[in-house]
């Protein structure tokens, strides 16, 4: 709730809210038209699903690694209540149009809700424009990891183990795996399986080794005979993140779209 006030605004949630619950009283009697437009509001409900079963993980304040980049994230929660606020207060209006009650009071209505709207635009604009602010400095601008490239270039199938809560390596940009060859924390019993016996589910993993609290580190050893006999060391960044692949598994080498290196070249001087 509190990611769409300050997507929306506070003034149009509020006429938003009032819109809804309107909306609900003068067609409590008609619950075909009440069942159409919860449809606005069903991502709601499959976002609150995804976060109870730990699909998706939402960035808090003071908890983990979380930086601006990071913060912008979470937009993409709020942004769901735009829709939803224009239709309601879409509806909210007309009916003042077509009320029984004097003209004059559909026309102030609709010149309240329109002022209104126009407040909040300026000062949502006034805070910061978002898609430029991700842009500047949000995970938009991120730099491309040398793992990302490598990945790019190299990757020929097989799952990848990875924590998301670090998420610096973008899925998008590794075109040719596909988001399901992802293991991740919301993977469920295979990401436990994955930590419990890595060569049996997955055929990459990345990791930052010295990171102790990393959830992959405190279950695998990475130094251990054993699971080099399973897993060689392909890459290791400046940072400390590294790349395993598993012995025997397939590798090609493709070309790989110079966007992947030059897109974000500018993004480090920020």
């Amino acid at each position: 709730m509190v990611l769409s006030i300050k997507t929306v605004g506070p003034i149009l949630f509020v006429l938003a809210f009032i819109a809804l619950v309107v909306f609900v009283f003068r067609f409590r009697r008609t619950p075909s038209t009440i069942v159409g437009a919860v449809a606005f509001l069903t991502p709601f409900a499959f976002y609150f699903l995804t976060f109870y079963t730990g699909q998706v993980t939402i960035y808090l304040p003071g908890v983990g690694t979380v930086n601006e980049a990071y913060g912008l994230w979470n937009v993409r929660f709020g942004t769901q209540a735009v829709a939803p606020a224009a239709f309601f207060l879409s509806i909210l209006a007309m009916r003042w149009s077509i009320t029984r009650l004097a003209r004059l009071w559909g026309i102030v209505g609709s010149i309240v809700l329109v002022i209104s709207i126009c407040i909040q635009t300026i000062l949502i604009a006034h805070g910061g424009i978002l898609p430029l602010q991700d842009g500047q400095y949000g995970y938009s601008c991120l730099p491309t990891e040398p793992i990302t490239i490598y990945l790019a270039q190299h990757y020929a199938g097989g799952r990848i183990l990875e924590d998301i809560s670090d998420y610096r390596i973008i899925e998008a940009e590794v075109e040719a795996a596909e988001l399901k060859d992802f293991i991740y924390e919301g993977s469920s019993d295979m990401w436990k399986q994955a930590l419990i016996n890595p060569p049996s589910v997955v055929d990459w993993i990345i990791v930052p080794p010295e990171a102790q609290d990393d959830p992959i580190v405190r279950h695998i050893n990475l130094k251990s005979p054993a699971f080099l006999s399973h897993f060689t060391l392909m890459l290791h960044e400046p940072d400390g993140l590294s790349l395993f692949h598993r012995n025997g598994g397939s590798l090609t080498t493709r070309p790989i779209a110079s966007s992947l290196i030059t897109e974000h070249r500018l993004c480090s001087a920020l």
